[in-house]
């Protein structure tokens, strides 16, 4: 079912691009990977004021070189269509006035553009928002929202079109029609180098409107302080995992509120973000490298370079895609790095067996004995034990 999921939302967008089209006659923009870095609208005697748009696009999630699908996008008036919209970001009392206008010839229902603090009775599994009665733009409707956020959260807002007759509403967002709303607290401001990555799904998922591999490549050098929000908007459960270091998490919400973990808080390596949940994290650039965070559930990053026939007539695909981020932290001194020649090296092979499982096929590592490496159907599962000595330098060599 998961596999599928992300199949079905884009089954459902191209179908109904052929009957949900702009009011206007001009040809559908181009929407750009939104990064979460600039806030839209800005402050007039105290108040943040936003104009939107609901608009026809084409974008690209596996980046320019990818199929141009037709969909649905927020625009900040006068600036291009973004996937996923603009970020919404203010402070707790901040009044706030939106004014969002529907290009298309359907109607549009928008969620969660209000405070958080109202305590409505929500559907299990979702914040109370979802479950408020949207606010229905007509064609080419245009109209003016206010609210003063009085808490601070982490959060989305979204739109869907109204069903047509028969037809059960959408729950959750209409495929990448979803940006972050996210509350800091009154008179505070957020770390400098903080990053917002937000979860979407769309012909196929995504994190702030890209798949793997054209994410964003993170920077960093050893030495820095890395502060993270992640918004799941997928409407799916993402364990998601960070490779090479250990983070803590400060607050984890539903979308409606936010708690503050208190101290002592746990190291973690995976943290599993419930559908339309929230997380801020922290950790320490410590080691230079090249790393990954991404979702630890195979279908959500797997898959998307073609398929590959085993022996035994199983197709696998093994190409990465999806739930996947890069990650480079660079030393803040210049490292030269010699292989030592005093190493013990132990050279470690991968092998391949078909029906081994059955009708499936065993995989394994297996540890080289002796000058000649092993054949390429020996497998050992588990693999090969590795047994090393205390102070010894030792070289582990992986051939694939």
């Amino acid at each position: 079912m998961l596999a599928r999921t992300g199949a079905l939302f884009a089954a459902t967008l191209l179908a109904g691009a052929s009957v949900v089209r702009s009011t206007t006659s001009h040809a559908p923009m181009q929407a750009e990977p939104n990064d979460q870095r600039a806030p839209a609208g800005h402050l007039v005697n105290g108040e943040l004021r936003v104009e939107l748009d609901v608009v026809d696009v084409t974008w690209s999630p596996s980046g320019p070189k990818g199929p141009a699908i037709p969909g649905a996008a927020f625009s900040e008036r006068g600036k291009g269509a973004q996937l996923p919209g603009p970020l919404l970001r203010m402070q707790a009392g901040t009044p706030v006035r939106i004014t969002v206008r529907n290009t298309f010839a359907k109607s549009v229902q928008l969620h969660g553009l209000s405070d958080r603090a109202r305590g409505d009775t929500a559907v299990k599994g979702t914040p109370a928002f979802m479950a408020q009665a949207p606010v229905v733009l007509a064609p080419g409707e245009e109209r003016e929202l206010r609210f003063t956020p009085t808490s601070a959260v982490t959060s989305f807002y979204y739109g869907t079109f109204a069903p047509d007759s028969g037809q059960a509403a959408q729950p959750g967002p209409e495929s990448d029609l979803v940006g972050a709303l996210v509350v800091d607290p009154a008179g505070s401001s957020p770390p400098a180098d903080e990053r917002i990555l937000v979860i979407t799904i769309g012909l196929g998922l995504n994190i702030n409107g890209l798949n793997w591999p054209n994410t964003e490549r993170l920077q960093y050098i050893t030495g820095d302080s890395v502060h993270w929000r992640v918004i799941n908007t997928s409407g799916e459960y993402h364990p998601m995992h960070l490779h090479g270091f250990y983070f803590t998490m400060d607050r984890h919400g539903d979308a409606q509120t936010e708690t503050v973990i208190k101290a002592p808080r746990l190291l973690e390596v995976t943290e599993g973000m419930r559908p339309f949940s929230s997380m801020r994290i922290s950790w320490q650039a410590a080691r230079a490298g090249n790393w990954l965070f991404h979702c630890h559930l195979l279908v959500h990053s797997q898959g998307g370079g073609g398929p590959d026939t085993t022996e035994s007539g199983m197709v696998m695909d093994h190409s990465m895609s999806g739930l996947i981020m890069g990650i480079t932290v660079a030393s803040r001194v210049a490292a030269v790095i010699t292989a030592p020649t005093n190493a013990r090296r132990i050279d470690v092979w991968t092998g391949t067996r078909a029906g081994v499982f059955g009708d499936s096929v065993g995989y394994g590592f297996v540890m080289q004995r002796g000058a000649t490496p092993p054949a390429a159907d020996s497998i050992v599962v588990p693999g090969s034990p590795l047994v090393l000595t205390r102070g010894e330098m030792t070289r582990i060599v992986v051939h694939n």
